[in-house]
């Protein structure tokens, strides 16, 4: 979610609850936002009593230390966090955060518990079949390291690939390119867990209106992640109806 002030943040949760309210399928999907850290109080309250999870970003894995500007995921839980994202490629691009460091997160938050998206995709869309299975089972090996059956009930794979996402992207992933990944993807989680379907697995990049049933039907995924056309909160909903209406 982008950057906005307190009172449209409040007024969102306010316009995004009453429209997931008066969806017929409001029971199929379960809907989360992850807000800026310094709204994610305020809009976890304002919506405690509504259908929305509220997440963390990020998260530093160590319950207490020396880690100057990190947020522990007691501070989170107590602001009133439910979801805890992990792996975003612009956090491994920008920001240098590797492998193991979304390990210790994935761990970390699996042990507690607790919801936890583990963002897993490729920087470069030219890849060749046999590359993207080497980079994405890389990937998501090395995330899930340690990572038993039993502790991975609150766990989501959202693929993303770097190259579709943000304000930068050209466009989404075809649906054909995102059911080509979700299937080695599960072959990855038939080798981890010996379940390819043992996690739910979602898409994210560039999801909107246009493509959205078409990423559902198509792309072979368990749900979507939703940047850019959530931002306005009845854009998101109808997304959301659109996806669902899709399903068989």
């Amino acid at each position: 979610m982008r950057n906005i002030q307190r009172w449209q943040a409040l007024e969102y949760v306010r316009i995004l609850s009453e429209g997931i309210d008066q969806m017929p399928s409001k029971e199929t999907a379960e809907v989360f936002v992850l807000p800026p850290a310094t709204l994610l109080r305020d809009m976890a309250t304002a919506g405690a009593e509504g259908p929305i999870l509220f997440g963390a970003q990020d998260f530093h894995w160590e319950k207490e230390g020396e880690f100057t500007g990190e947020l522990s995921i007691d501070l989170l839980l107590e602001a009133g966090a439910t979801v805890f994202m992990a792996g975003h490629a612009e956090r491994r691009i920008l920001f240098g955060e590797q492998n193991e460091m979304v390990n210790r997160k994935v761990l970390r938050t699996l042990k507690e518990g607790l919801r936890t998206i583990l963002c897993i995709g490729e920087l470069n869309w030219e890849l060749a079949p046999d590359q993207l299975q080497a980079e994405l089972g890389n990937q998501l090996q090395a995330a899930l390291c340690g990572v038993e059956m039993a502790d991975a009930t609150q766990l989501v794979i959202a693929y993303e690939p770097y190259w579709a996402i943000g304000r930068a992207a050209q466009s989404a992933a075809s649906a054909s390119q995102v059911s080509t990944a979700i299937k080695l993807l599960r072959q990855s989680l038939k080798a981890i867990f010996g379940d390819p379907n043992a996690v739910p697995l979602i898409y994210g990049g560039n999801v909107n209106l246009d493509n959205c049933a078409a990423l559902m039907v198509e792309g072979g995924v368990d749900g979507l992640f939703i940047g850019q056309a959530a931002t306005n909160p009845m854009n998101f909903v109808s997304v959301i109806n659109r996806a669902l209406a899709a399903l068989p």
